[in-house]
């Protein structure tokens, strides 16, 4: 498969979102996520990528070598096995830089109001940067959700796993047979009592 140039990628929806993804999310040190990005498009489709990239997010690593481990996996299996739902896919991707800031723009007008200058003509003030995402913020309301989201797929699973692993218990017959040595009858058991033979006593002919 043949790279994207800057205009390709910017115009590909799934390399601007696997790239957002990879800035935002992941410890790259000094990679690029567009490096990154087309080296893994060399080997493997753009979906791919960018499904790993999520996937890699939803088992809690945060390291482009963890994607490309999971991208090989998938490549032995000729085919994406992923473990996130899509409630996880639209947690991770409306939580990007882009889309939180055109959210809130939505929201709250006086954040598109000009920035007026100063009296002595300083420029205006820039706008604050949005940090990048480090996985040690585990206080962070977004984290605790990204693993609500993951416990409740992963407990879904194991119910449905328990519930078809459950065989049930024989139960008695009503039409079997009663036991040949009487019937029950409360707490005592009737017998049918044995025939009687009478034996009368011999006598010697002769006394």
């Amino acid at each position: 498969m043949s790279s994207l140039d800057n205009n390709e990628l910017g115009a590909n929806p799934i390399a601007t979102d696997a790239v957002a993804l990879l800035n935002y999310y992941f410890e790259l040190g000094n990679a690029s996520a567009d490096v990154l990005f087309e080296e893994w498009l060399d080997r493997y489709p753009a979906s791919w990528i960018r499904l790993a990239i999520i996937e890699s997010l939803y088992q809690g690593r945060y390291k482009a070598i963890s994607v490309s481990q999971i991208l090989e996996v998938w490549q032995r299996r000729h085919q994406v096995f992923q473990h996130f739902n899509y409630d996880f896919e639209c947690l991770v991707c409306n939580n990007l830089p882009g889309n939180a800031s055109e959210a809130s723009a939505a929201d709250s007008p006086a954040d598109t109001a000009p920035t007026e200058m100063s009296p002595t003509g300083d420029k205006e003030t820039p706008p604050p940067t949005i940090g990048q995402f480090t996985p040690d913020a585990d206080r962070s309301e977004f984290y605790a959700r990204l693993s609500a989201i993951a416990q409740q797929a992963r407990a879904k699973r194991e119910r449905e796993a328990a519930k078809n692993s459950e065989v049930p218990n024989p139960t008695p017959s009503e039409d079997a047979e009663p036991s040949p040595e009487g019937t029950m009858t409360g707490d005592r058991s009737t017998h049918h009592p044995l025939p009687r033979t009478n034996i009368q006593p011999q006598t010697p002919d002769n006394c």
